[in-house]
């Protein structure tokens, strides 16, 4: 199998990572993200940082990860850590796809899930913690994961829906990465929700909020998967949402209070623990025992479709 591992000038820790599971195969090849040609054209399989959608803008992208995401052959994506929000010690590993409803799902590892949690020091899996806040957790606004959805007139709309089914105050988490000065319009849901509202920029990737949670919504955050395990009931309004079948999708009185049970949580989550691996995984050849499978099967799909 020849392997094309594609960087883009990311962070050390997704370089490393791309390199380490490249250097897997005896017959691989580094290209940058602008290189297309003989080649890419030659790969079996490819590795690819961050992510590439048809409607996400291909110079900031890149014409090689186009290329592959065209090709239909298989990729794995680095990506951020679906648990560790402190450390940035591990990656996402996914194959074909970055988000629930395109990658392919891996399969479940409740050991695994275990061990890797208690690195991050949670040991709580399942324990609901009822608090008396709504938590509103939106994407960032210039996130390719909005699918061309605007994050405010998303917001708008979960407001409108709540006003409509309970009276508890909510908390507006606000992502970090939304610079724009949005004064004018936090002013417009102050005049209409008044102190019931609590509007706060977040300033890192915590959980800080959620002591207090009642129900956390979100379009496809991965601020889901670490709220619904240790903490609180979950929305999840996209089928991008890593939890996103575990959880319901619309807002509704019993959505609101809707948290599924242990061993649902354990086998969903069991799947994504064998997305996450750390750097000395992925170098001794951990990870890609676990996906390995995985590529395989859909090289050979492809075979048969030529």
């Amino acid at each position: 199998m020849k392997v094309g591992v594609i960087v883009n000038g990311s962070g050390p820790l997704y370089t490393d990572a791309a390199l380490a599971l490249g250097e897997q195969f005896d017959d691989y090849v580094i290209v940058g993200q602008e290189i297309i040609g003989n080649e890419l054209d030659s790969c079996d399989m490819y590795i690819v940082i961050g992510n590439y959608f048809v409607n996400y803008n291909v110079n900031r992208a890149g014409p090689a990860k186009k290329y592959v995401y065209d090709s239909g052959k298989p990729f794995i994506v680095v990506t951020g850590s679906l648990f560790n929000v402190k450390q940035p010690n591990h990656v996402r590993l996914n194959v074909n796809g970055f988000c629930n409803n395109f990658a392919m799902m891996p399969p479940s590892s409740p050991d695994r899930l275990i061990k890797l949690l208690s690195r991050y020091g949670i040991y709580n899996i399942g324990k609901h913690v009822r608090g008396d806040k709504i938590v509103i957790a939106p994407n960032a606004l210039a996130s390719p994961m909005m699918f061309g959805k605007d994050v405010d007139r998303w917001i708008y709309s979960v407001l409108d829906q709540l006003d409509d089914i309970t009276d508890r105050p909510i908390q507006l988490r606000y992502h970090r990465k939304n610079v724009i000065n949005h004064s004018t319009w936090f002013e417009r849901i102050d005049d209409r929700f008044g102190d019931r509202i609590d509007i706060t920029m977040d300033t890192k990737s915590d959980l800080g909020p959620l002591e207090d949670a009642y129900c956390v919504i979100t379009y496809n955050s991965t601020y889901s998967v670490l709220s619904l395990l240790t903490r609180s009931s979950n929305i999840a309004t996209h089928p991008g949402s890593f939890v996103h079948g575990l959880v319901k999708d619309e807002i509704s009185r019993e959505s609101l209070t809707y948290y599924p049970g242990y061993n649902e949580i354990e086998g969903h989550y069991g799947k994504l623990a064998n997305m996450e691996w750390s750097l000395d995984e992925i170098k001794d050849g951990s990870a890609w025992k676990v996906l390995q499978p995985m590529v395989e099967d859909n090289i050979q799909i492809n075979r048969e479709w030529l």
